[in-house]
This record gives C-alpha cells, sequence and structure tokens, in this order.
C-alpha cells in the first residue's frame, strides 16, 4: 500500500486527492464483501485458497515491478492492482482466522489466534517503515521485485504445513438466502 501511494503521488501525479481514492478504492472490497466471505470460506478448502491468493498478491507485485521497470505504468494500473488487492483482502482474513483454526488444536486455540493477530498488527506496523526504507535504499522497482518474490517463502511454508488429523466431518449446508444472513450479521 505505501508503494502504491508512493506511484500516485510523487511519481505518476501531484494530485494528492487520488491517494484518499486510492485507499477508498483498497477498502471498498472489504466493505462489501467481507459478510459474504466467512461463508464462502466454509464451504472451499482453505489451503488451496489462501495459497491462491499468495499466487495473485505475487503476480501483482511482479507485474507491477515489471511495469515500472519498463517505464509503462500508468495510474490505472495502481487502481486495478488496488481494487483486486482489496478484494483478495475481504476474502484473505476469514481465510485465515480459520486456517488458524485447523493447524493447532482446541485447546491451543486462544493462543494461536491471539499470536496471529499480534504477527498480523505487528506487520501492520512495521511494514509501511521497512517499505518507506525499501522504497528510499533500492526504488520502487526493485521493492515491488522484492515484494513479489517474498512471497515465494510464504507458498513454501504453506505448502510445508501439516495438519493435524482431524474427524472428516459431513456438513450438510443448507442455503442461506441474503436477507437472512444480513440480519444474523447484524444481530
Amino acid at each position: 500500500m505505501i508503494a502504491e501511494q508512493w506511484l500516485v503521488y510523487p511519481i505518476l501525479t501531484t494530485n494528492k486527492s487520488l491517494l484518499g481514492l486510492i485507499g477508498a478504492v483498497g477498502m471498498l472490497p472489504m466493505l462489501l464483501f467481507v459478510l459474504f466471505a466467512g461463508v464462502l470460506v466454509d464451504r472451499v478448502n482453505k489451503r488451496n485458497v489462501f495459497l491462491l491468493f499468495q499466487y495473485v498478491y505475487m503476480a501483482i507485485a511482479l507485474v507491477l515491478f515489471f511495469l515500472i521497470a519498463t517505464h509503462q505504468i500508468q495510474l490505472w494500473h495502481i487502481f486495478v492492482a488496488a481494487l483486486v488487492s482489496g478484494t483478495i483482502l475481504a476474502f484473505e482474513s476469514p481465510t485465515r482466522m480459520t486456517f488458524v483454526m485447523d493447524l493447532v488444536d482446541k485447546k491451543d486455540l486462544p493462543s494461536a489466534l491471539a499470536l496471529n493477530q499480534a504477527m498480523f498488527n505487528s506487520a501492520r506496523a512495521i511494514g509501511p517503515a521497512l517499505a518507506g526504507f525499501t522504497i528510499a535504499a533500492i526504488g520502487i522497482a526493485p521493492a515491488y521485485l522484492a515484494n513479489g518474490l517474498s512471497f515465494f517463502a510464504v507458498i513454501a511454508s504453506i505448502y510445508m504445513m501439516r495438519f493435524p488429523k482431524m474427524e472428516k466431518v459431513i456438513v450438510q449446508h443448507q442455503p442461506i438466502h441474503t436477507l437472512h444472513f444480513l440480519a444474523l450479521s447484524v444481530f
């Protein structure tokens, strides 16, 4: 997000209001989809979905690296990247939480969830500073390349995870009507 903002304001345009717009575009999918994401996540293989999200994040970073390095980057590229990333984030958040629940025993669940949230929030606090230092030290294009390549470690880690043996439970899902779902979400 720091690199997107850096690209929007000092590099591609001098319009400061576009910084707010890029942030809104990135967070709009969270507002629209997060209520339904939890329901959908329960119906799919979480590991495969989480891997898919990491591959898409990596592709976004590498495409933006290529566009910047070849001097073909345009403002609309940043908006599309923000929209796609925001959409993934809306589905990734509940996936991550339920993914943790599948990895640990029930007795360790409160500690695992707290550790997961601490790690996520620490990254949100430290990440922007590291992004700023990285952009200042090596430039914006190499920063996107480093970001894109860093997903290989995340993807490899997900592939190496071993899930505890769980009892197979067959759950019959009844269709959830939108109004019923919204009413349950509000209350």
